[in-house]
């Protein structure tokens, strides 16, 4: 248990040997700035909480990357996690226009956690995101993508499991605009069946693109 966030530096890579970081809703884990290239492996990530408010410190409810690098999750479980802002446990965003960052997240699970605005568990803006092998389960987004929120940058889906995640985004009233899932104008928000993957994804890839390989 702790209540500082650690920020991370270039070229780390950190092993968690099965061990669990409890942010007592009060903090999230880690923050990435910069160019930096990290690699988190074999975590537990539980009740962990970013700031109020919208400010730098409200985004990603475990991991807020202000970066251009690259950052990789393997073989982590996040659980029970909260943001105010963009990505429930992971929020992945950079400035710029052209998508030079990256995320990559392997074999990991999310389950039951909630973000106040997009992505229930991951969120990134100009930068490319894979997920191989994930397990998306009961997670909440009040606006788009009740799984995970992905814009401007090119999106892979391989081997998902998506499960009873919701997202809101017919209170919005707003029109899509590029490749969304689901429209605005078709939604049911509290439509959480499992086969319903709309309620699990956004993406606007106006400068990118968007593939799923498999979906369970």
């Amino acid at each position: 248990i702790y209540k500082n966030d650690i920020l991370l530096s270039d070229g780390l890579i950190i092993k968690g040997n099965g061990h669990t970081i409890n942010g007592n809703d009060a903090a999230k884990a880690f923050i990435i700035t910069g160019t930096s290239t990290v690699a988190i492996h074999n975590l537990t990530f539980t009740n962990c909480k970013s700031a109020n408010g919208t400010g730098n410190n409200s985004y990603g409810g475990v991991i807020l990357s202000n970066s251009t690098g690259n950052l990789t999750i393997i073989n982590c479980t996040f659980t029970n996690n909260l943001a105010n802002v963009n990505g429930g446990c992971v929020c992945m965003r950079s400035d710029s226009a052209i998508a030079n960052s990256s995320l990559i997240v392997v074999n990991s699970t999310f389950i039951n956690n909630t973000v106040n605005s997009n992505g229930g568990a991951l969120f990134i803006k100009n930068g490319n995101l894979t997920v191989n092998d994930c397990i998306f389960i009961n997670n909440v987004a009040k606006d788009w993508g009740g799984a995970l929120s992905s814009r401007s940058g090119n999106t892979i889906i391989n081997n998902g499991y998506f499960l009873n995640n919701t997202a809101f985004p017919s209170i919005t009233g707003f029109d899509a605009i590029a490749p969304i899932f689901p429209r605005p104008s078709t939604a049911v928000p509290f439509d959480i069946t499992a086969t319903k993957f709309a309620f699990d994804v956004y993406s606007n890839a106006k400068l990118g693109s968007f593939c799923i390989s498999s979906q369970g």
